[in-house]
């Protein structure tokens, strides 16, 4: 085994390789190098947000080193034609990455060559180029049926029925703090005006890798930034000489935090809105981070009773052909507006969002206000295509497990 370095100096790479590492920063890796590692395979690390594969490579010292590499999530591989039952545990395969800037055995995978000689791609550069593929799923298999007759079928459920009858609650429920809930029955049945759109379905953010180009930074984040307070510039700075070491620092994604508002929103990967008559409902692929926006008419829930949450109490409100969110309560702890910017008690955020392009792109345009970190309005414009095909699943962060499989963690 061995460790065979040559230097690419692929622009290309560095765009697209950035585009995919929203959850855990890219900060720590050299895009302007790339190094062949080939090892012994001891970790398939297969769920997301990020696949995982951990080698043991001999180097030159004749000594075996653990070298931990990161990749994209499950759906972004299976699209290239990757399998799980590609990758075998105690396999030999050759990864080719780019290294960590510390110079410790990890990376970030740009594709994989097996045993057998198969290259699994990731980017366009790959020996089979950034090559997508058809998975065929088998929906054939039968449904597990339960060997209980009949006979003892009804027996069990009669005597559940009698248990559940003994049990009963007066019905229905009733909370009893606030007032009616977006999904009552009697809310969802009021007479309202017809919404100018509906946000159900599926929806990735839109990279403008120009943007990222231009400010020379992630193009999930909020460039060009407002003048920030003297307390705010000096994190801001702290932060930059950090990463500029490779130094995964001020990023409370990596350990696996909620994004929170407006965060959220900008992370690669795809979010699930359902729009119902009294609130939109938004799941996303980031951790299954969730939000609700209300549009029942409700205000802003009491400040002595409301939480503090990452995502804020969000009060929407259709005007002509938009919908107006007025978003407040925030206050979690480790919550970042971007890394290297922290939001205070005093931050206050609107959105507003229209539909374009015949009901396939959302445009959010966001202000944002924070007197304790920045001067005036900061405000920034998002965009997000309908993505078809595609179902909203289990993407969870579990510091204790993901980070271990993963370089600089």
């Amino acid at each position: 085994m061995r460790i065979a370095i040559h230097t690419l100096l692929s622009l290309y790479l560095l765009l697209v390789t950035l585009t995919v590492q929203a959850h855990h920063s890219a900060v720590v890796f050299n895009f302007k190098e790339s190094i062949s590692v080939t090892g012994k395979v001891t970790r398939l690390l297969w769920r997301s947000p990020h696949v995982a594969i951990n080698l043991e490579v001999l180097n030159e010292k004749g000594e075996v080193e653990l070298w931990k590499l990161e990749s994209y999530s499950i759906h972004a591989l299976v699209a290239r034609g990757w399998k799980k039952s590609d990758v075998k545990k105690g396999e030999i395969i050759t990864a080719q990455i780019n290294p960590l800037k510390s110079g410790k055995p990890g990376g970030v995978l740009q594709w994989v060559t097996l045993a057998d000689d198969r290259v699994l791609p990731i980017h366009k550069d790959s020996p089979q180029g950034n090559k997508a593929v058809k998975v065929q799923v088998n929906s054939d298999k039968p449904i597990y049926r339960s060997t209980e007759s009949a006979v003892d079928m009804a027996i069990r459920r009669s005597a559940e029925l009698k248990r559940e009858k003994k049990w009963r609650p007066e019905l229905p429920l009733v909370n009893k703090v606030g007032g009616p809930g977006a999904l009552d029955p009697d809310n969802l049945k009021k007479s309202r005006p017809a919404p100018p759109f509906d946000m159900t379905g599926v929806w990735e953010y839109r990279a403008e890798e120009e943007r990222a180009k231009e400010f020379g930074a992630n193009s999930w984040d909020f460039y060009p930034i407002p003048k920030l307070t003297p307390k705010a510039q000096a994190v801001y700075d702290e932060y930059k000489n950090a990463t500029a070491q490779g130094k995964r620092v001020m990023d409370p994604h990596a350990q696996c935090y909620p994004p929170g508002q407006p965060a959220l929103m900008t992370r690669y990967g795809a979010f699930m809105a359902i729009q119902e008559p009294t609130a939109v409902y938004i799941v996303h692929r980031f951790n299954n981070s969730f939000r609700t926006i209300h549009t029942d008419g409700r205000g802003h829930v009491d400040e002595d009773v409301r939480q503090e949450t990452y995502n804020g109490d969000a009060i929407g409100r259709w005007e002509n052909n938009s919908l107006e969110v007025d978003l407040v309560g925030f206050g979690s702890p480790e919550h970042w507006i971007m890394d290297g910017i922290q939001i205070g008690e005093k931050f206050h955020m609107t959105e507003h969002i229209e539909m374009l392009n015949q009901g396939n792109t959302l445009m959010i345009e966001m202000t944002f206000v924070d007197p304790e970190n920045w001067i005036g309005e900061w405000k920034h414009t998002k965009f997000y295509d309908r993505l078809l095909n595609m179902d909203i699943e289990e993407a969870s962060c579990i510091s204790a497990l993901d980070n271990t499989a993963l370089p600089e963690m």
